[in-house]
């Protein structure tokens, strides 16, 4: 692979690096070979043997295990002689009866919707692959299952359902149900399904496809090439003084759009929501006739005096840690984009993509209050309730994801061109 001067006549570019707009030239890879930026580290590209044939596999074996993981009880949970089944549509169903619907809804989301459009949607788009059917809107089904990579929280979930058993197995006697096991493995089979994804091997797979059956030709090349950018939707590299793609057709962005404001905006909201997350109760207990409100802190606390010190640590660093500091580093990062602060780039890009990561982690501790209102529903004996919190909780986690997605590395490198 080789790094491209984007100010000279040169031969064009194979893509440019989303993270610091690097023009690059990629050499016919190997199987089980990546390809990385040589300025920023980004990988670029990675490939995988027979990665169509394990995508199908991975993707019908997720739809398969979705459905079975909603037909079948989840958790049994017994308590003094009384005993409770729930699947997941029922904890779903629970959370509206009690109106906690922007819960339910994310619940929704998570348990369903997402791992429904992932799977529906690789299944679709490798077979067009395979069957060598795929259009220019089979682009837009590549994109929209990167973007649902972002927000895939199956797994997430599945440990907020282990730590909720931890809390209440000391009270009552806990059955995992066949749909906890199905659920399991459907989260092995999204992960494995994401991993065998390389959004640049399959848009250039299917821009090839187009190419040869509709004898679509490149454009030549500018004598002197002017500034390049990459289309949003077929990874297309062309000038960017171009209104719209020539492959696609789909207007072109610069990286002038409003990045710095959107990101600033979503922290700003975040920092705010934090506030009332922490003040606020994020679950009510009742049981024989008493009420017990607890805060994310006194979760902790609780847990930590109870001797669960693995669980106390994982709801520390998820619901306190994580979130303090991604407003830190992003306010760091935002702060030096603002004032133009362009050195060690290296090091920025670095943090940027640890809070990346770990930004959707933090979504534990709503997911675990949730799924313990769902559960814990025995009347006088013991009932479990969303506190005020959560939302607000639940709203900060979203907000800093947002923010994070919205923030543009690129112009860290522009003392570079």
């Amino acid at each position: 692979m080789q790094a491209i001067d984007k100010t000279t006549a040169i031969q064009q570019p194979d893509a440019l690096c989303h993270m610091c707009d690097q023009a690059i030239k990629i050499d016919d890879l190997a199987s089980g070979m990546k390809a990385a930026c040589p300025r920023c580290d980004e990988i670029i590209t990675v490939t995988h043997r027979n990665s169509l044939e394990r995508i199908l596999v991975f993707s019908v074996s997720a739809i398969v295990l979705l459905v079975l993981s909603n037909q079948f009880a989840f958790i049994t949970l017994g308590i003094r002689g009384m005993e409770r089944s729930i699947t997941l549509v029922q904890s779903v169903k629970e959370l509206l009866a009690m109106s906690e619907i922007s819960i339910a809804v994310i619940l929704v989301m998570v348990i369903f919707v997402i791992p429904l459009l992932i799977s529906g949607s690789l299944l679709w788009l490798t077979l067009q692959v395979k069957r060598k059917t795929v259009t220019r809107k089979s682009l837009l089904l590549l994109r929209l299952i990167d973007g649902l990579k972002f927000w895939n929280m199956a797994e997430i979930y599945l440990l907020a359902v282990l730590i909720s058993m931890v809390k209440v197995m000391s009270l009552a006697e806990i059955t995992f149900g066949f749909s906890f096991w199905t659920f399991g493995l459907l989260t092995v089979m999204l992960t494995a399904a994401m991993l065998h994804v390389d959004k640049h091997q399959l848009a250039q797979t299917i821009k090839q496809i187009i190419a040869q059956r509709d004898g679509i030709e490149q454009p030549p090349a500018d004598t002197e090439t002017p500034p390049l950018v990459s289309c949003h939707i077929c990874a297309t590299v062309q000038p960017e003084h171009n209104q719209s793609c020539w492959f696609c057709y789909h207007q072109l962005e610069s990286r002038e759009k409003p990045s710095l404001q959107r990101s600033w905006l979503f922290l700003v909201t975040g920092m705010l929501l934090y506030i009332p997350a922490n003040f606020l109760p994020i679950m009510i207990t009742r049981s024989l006739g008493t009420e017990e409100t607890s805060t994310i802190i006194g979760g902790v606390l609780m847990l930590w005096q109870h001797g669960s010190y693995p669980i106390a640590a994982v709801i520390f660093i998820a619901s306190i840690a994580v979130p303090i500091g991604k407003f830190l580093v992003l306010t760091a990062l935002l702060t030096m984009q603002q004032f133009n602060l362009y050195r060690d780039q290296q090091s920025k890009i670095i943090a940027y993509r640890v809070i990346e990561f770990v930004g959707r982690w933090s979504m534990v501790d709503v997911f675990v209050v949730a799924f313990l209102a769902g559960l814990i529903q025995m009347d006088n004996l013991m009932s479990v309730y969303p506190g005020s919190a959560i939302l607000a909780f639940a709203g900060m986690v979203i907000a800093t994801m947002l923010a994070a997605e919205s923030f543009d590395t690129r112009p860290f490198w522009n003392n570079d061109e």
